[in-house]
Protein backbone atom coordinates (compact mmCIF):
# COMPACT_ATOMS: atom_id res chain seq x y z
CA UNK A 1 0.00 0.00 0.00
CA UNK A 2 1.53 3.26 -1.11
CA UNK A 3 0.16 6.48 1.14
CA UNK A 4 -0.85 9.28 -1.77
CA UNK A 5 -1.00 12.48 -0.58
CA UNK A 6 -2.83 15.13 -3.11
CA UNK A 7 -1.40 18.76 -2.90
CA UNK A 8 -2.93 21.08 -6.05
CA UNK A 9 0.17 23.73 -6.47
CA UNK A 10 -1.19 26.71 -7.47
CA UNK A 11 -2.17 26.55 -10.98
CA UNK A 12 0.89 26.95 -13.48
CA UNK A 13 -0.64 26.37 -16.86
CA UNK A 14 -2.35 23.44 -16.02
CA UNK A 15 -6.34 22.86 -16.45
CA UNK A 16 -7.63 23.02 -13.09
CA UNK A 17 -11.75 22.63 -12.26
CA UNK A 18 -11.11 25.43 -9.16
CA UNK A 19 -8.61 27.90 -10.60
CA UNK A 20 -8.55 30.76 -8.06
CA UNK A 21 -9.89 28.60 -5.37
CA UNK A 22 -8.36 27.71 -2.25
CA UNK A 23 -6.47 24.31 -2.29
CA UNK A 24 -7.10 21.35 0.49
CA UNK A 25 -4.74 18.84 1.27
CA UNK A 26 -6.31 14.97 1.39
CA UNK A 27 -4.38 11.97 2.11
CA UNK A 28 -5.01 8.27 0.80
CA UNK A 29 -3.70 5.09 0.69
CA UNK A 30 -3.84 3.43 -2.72
CA UNK A 31 -2.04 0.02 -3.38
CA UNK A 32 1.45 0.74 -5.80
CA UNK A 33 -0.18 -0.07 -8.60
CA UNK A 34 -2.98 2.22 -8.56
CA UNK A 35 -0.43 5.39 -7.22
CA UNK A 36 1.90 4.53 -10.30
CA UNK A 37 -1.71 4.42 -12.82
CA UNK A 38 -2.36 7.69 -11.68
CA UNK A 39 0.83 9.23 -11.66
CA UNK A 40 1.10 8.30 -15.29
CA UNK A 41 -2.25 8.66 -16.29
CA UNK A 42 -1.69 12.34 -14.80
CA UNK A 43 1.53 12.94 -16.77
CA UNK A 44 0.05 11.73 -19.72
CA UNK A 45 -2.48 14.78 -19.63
CA UNK A 46 -0.25 17.58 -18.63
CA UNK A 47 -1.89 17.46 -14.79
CA UNK A 48 -0.81 17.13 -11.33
CA UNK A 49 -1.87 14.33 -9.31
CA UNK A 50 -3.99 17.07 -7.65
CA UNK A 51 -5.83 17.97 -10.83
CA UNK A 52 -5.72 15.00 -12.20
CA UNK A 53 -8.30 13.90 -9.49
CA UNK A 54 -10.12 16.72 -8.98
CA UNK A 55 -11.37 16.57 -12.81
CA UNK A 56 -12.24 13.03 -12.18
CA UNK A 57 -14.09 13.54 -8.93
CA UNK A 58 -15.61 16.52 -10.44
CA UNK A 59 -16.43 14.22 -13.67
CA UNK A 60 -17.92 11.56 -11.82
CA UNK A 61 -19.64 13.93 -9.00
CA UNK A 62 -21.19 15.56 -11.94
CA UNK A 63 -22.92 12.50 -13.84
CA UNK A 64 -20.59 13.07 -16.85
CA UNK A 65 -19.15 9.73 -16.84
CA UNK A 66 -22.22 8.04 -15.69
CA UNK A 67 -23.59 9.93 -18.87
CA UNK A 68 -20.34 8.37 -21.52
CA UNK A 69 -21.09 4.98 -20.19
CA UNK A 70 -24.59 4.92 -20.54
CA UNK A 71 -23.91 6.26 -24.13
CA UNK A 72 -21.38 3.52 -24.80
CA UNK A 73 -23.81 0.72 -23.82
CA UNK A 74 -26.60 1.91 -25.63
CA UNK A 75 -24.52 2.72 -28.57
CA UNK A 76 -23.10 -1.08 -28.42
CA UNK A 77 -26.72 -2.35 -27.66
CA UNK A 78 -28.28 -1.04 -30.88
CA UNK A 79 -24.77 -1.86 -32.96
CA UNK A 80 -24.40 -5.27 -31.23
CA UNK A 81 -25.31 -7.03 -34.66
CA UNK A 82 -22.50 -4.88 -36.84
CA UNK A 83 -20.12 -6.16 -34.46
CA UNK A 84 -20.98 -9.92 -34.24
CA UNK A 85 -20.99 -9.97 -38.41
CA UNK A 86 -17.60 -8.28 -38.10
CA UNK A 87 -16.18 -10.91 -35.74
CA UNK A 88 -17.93 -13.85 -37.65
CA UNK A 89 -16.05 -12.73 -40.69
CA UNK A 90 -12.55 -12.53 -39.04
CA UNK A 91 -13.41 -16.27 -37.98
CA UNK A 92 -14.86 -17.36 -40.87
CA UNK A 93 -12.49 -20.00 -42.88
CA UNK A 94 -10.88 -18.82 -45.96
CA UNK A 95 -12.91 -19.99 -49.20
CA UNK A 96 -16.18 -19.65 -47.16
CA UNK A 97 -17.02 -16.24 -48.00
CA UNK A 98 -19.49 -15.53 -50.97
CA UNK A 99 -17.84 -14.11 -54.02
Amino acid sequence: MVHLTLLSPTPSGNTCYHVGMAKTQLGARVDEEVAELAKKRAADLGLSIGDYLARLVHDDASGLRARAVDGAARFLAEHQSVFDEAEDAQHAPRGARAA
